[in-house]
């Protein structure tokens, strides 16, 4: 079972830096996540400031260039996993923080949280780190940024790896409402009846995150480090977010960005946990959309399968990259 009064102090928490933006540091974001050895890391310059990276791993096998979700969640959710993919598969990991979040400068200035100045900077990243073969691996807003850079048929550019695609916001917007529509009527009642923020709004909300958004246990103290005051990014997420997933008002709210799927030019897979806020259906449409492409849907996972489902889809990404390395 999910600890909800863990998660109501977190997405408390959360509420009162997003609709507040208090400067007071969080809890939270001391737990216990150290960064990782690092075989090189730093600074690039991208346009609007400089975003941190870190490359993580031996082997001489193509990395994986990882995108994270948000805006404005850093890499800290996802170190775990790759920690151990890479260990065991002996391959390199590159992580970045997006700017705006984590471990990379926080401008302000709203001009710089859109789609395409996102992937301006992505490219920005690829080609100061001289990356001439590599995989690309986004999840959930990370998708709709890693899938804008492939549709440029970057050279270099091996396979796209889309975990839990939020492509399409009016239709993601959409079947999120229809998953609220799934719980009881008194966390619908909690959402659609009270203001963001408020005690009977957030516990409602960790009920629904608590179905669709993370449902491992116990939560890593990397999961809840990424939601730290420290590392997530403010200004990034209200601007292309809003309040939070259920109250979606910020400048992505009406992009669709899944007619790209026809202009990439590499093989493509779209994983989804059956229970996701990315929903499996969506998974299936844009499957069949792509001729070189595959799916996997994880049975027993939500949003969040790298850690509720690891050693599975640990072997399944294995396999993915493996069959789209330059030597096979």
């Amino acid at each position: 079972m999910i600890d909800f009064k863990r998660f109501l102090v977190l997405m408390a928490i959360l509420a009162l830096i997003i609709l507040l933006d208090t400067g007071f540091q969080v809890a939270y974001a001391q737990q216990v996540c150290p960064d990782l050895i690092y075989k090189q890391e730093g600074t690039i310059d991208v346009t609007g400031g400089k975003v941190w990276y870190g490359i993580y791993g031996q082997g001489d096998k193509p990395p994986i260039l990882i995108v994270h979700g948000g805006p404005g969640v850093s890499h800290y959710y996802l170190l775990p996993f790759f920690k151990k993919f890479s260990d065991a598969d002996n391959r390199p990991i590159i992580f970045y923080d997006q700017l705006g979040c984590g471990r990379s400068e926080r401008p302000s200035n709203s001009a710089l949280w859109t789609v395409e100045k996102f992937q301006e900077r992505l490219n920005e990243v690829v080609m100061a780190l001289s990356l001439t073969e590599f995989h690309l691996w986004g999840h959930s807003w990370g998708t709709q940024l890693a899938l804008a850079y492939a549709a440029t048929k970057s050279k270099g550019l091996l396979s796209l790896s889309l975990n839990s695609p939020i492509i399409d916001l009016p239709t993601y917007r959409a079947d999120l409402q229809n998953l609220l529509q799934r719980l009881p009527l008194e966390v619908q009642d909690g959402i659609n009846q009270n203001q963001p923020g408020s005690e009977p709004y957030l516990k409602a909300q960790s009920t629904f995150y608590g179905n669709f958004l993370h449902t491992a246990e116990p939560w890593s103290d990397c999961f809840l480090k990424a939601f730290g005051d420290e590392q997530f990014g403010l200004e990034s997420y209200r601007t292309t977010v809003g309040t939070d997933e259920l109250n979606y008002t910020g400048n992505l709210k009406d992009r669709d960005d899944s007619q790209l799927l026809s202009d990439v030019a590499v093989p493509m897979w779209f994983v989804c946990g059956k229970n996701d806020i990315a929903r499996p259906e969506r998974c299936i449409e844009y499957n069949k959309a792509v001729a070189d492409s595959e799916m996997t849907i994880f049975p027993n996972s939500s949003h969040s399968y790298f850690d509720e489902e690891r050693t599975a889809y640990l072997l399944a990404l294995r396999d993915f990259v493996k069959k789209h390395d330059p030597s096979n």
